[in-house]
């Protein structure tokens, strides 16, 4: 049987979090299928928003600096992992348009692996994956 594992009181909380995006393009047919983009979004402070359309964005940017010859046809899907280096991730999915708020978090504290000894703050991260359906530009002469 298996138990819910219940999150702990946020007793030393961090005030911000970096955001890591991460965005992956593909045809239709499967024919084109780059690498993912990576960017680091920068840091952001708890309570903070982030939308769809700022994400979506960066993707168009993204695809027009490394594929010119191609153009966003729709959004498969975008999932966020929420405190990736916590204790206790959480995963969201939206297939549409969405807002996310920058939730609190305990602050991550690095220690030494041989000793134990704390080392100090390590960064929150929320990572943001994407994924776009791509279509090819047509040229008209």
């Amino acid at each position: 049987m298996l138990r819910k594992r219940v999150e702990e009181p946020i007793t030393h909380p961090t005030e911000t979090a970096n955001i890591e995006y991460k965005v992956q393009f593909a045809t239709k047919d499967g024919e084109f299928h780059p690498l993912p983009i990576f960017v680091d979004y920068g840091e952001k402070h708890i309570g903070e928003k982030l939308t769809s359309d700022e994400f979506r964005k960066i993707a168009e940017e993204k695809l027009l600096q490394s594929y010119p010859d191609y153009m966003i046809d729709q959004k498969e899907y975008t999932i966020i992992k929420h405190n990736s280096l916590g204790q206790l991730p959480r995963y969201y999915s939206y297939p549409d348009d969405f807002s996310y708020e920058i939730q609190d978090r305990q602050r991550i504290m690095a220690k030494d692996p041989k000793s134990g000894k704390e080392l100090g703050e390590t960064q929150s991260i929320d990572n943001v994956f994407e994924k776009y359906l791509i279509t090819k530009k047509s040229y008209k002469p």
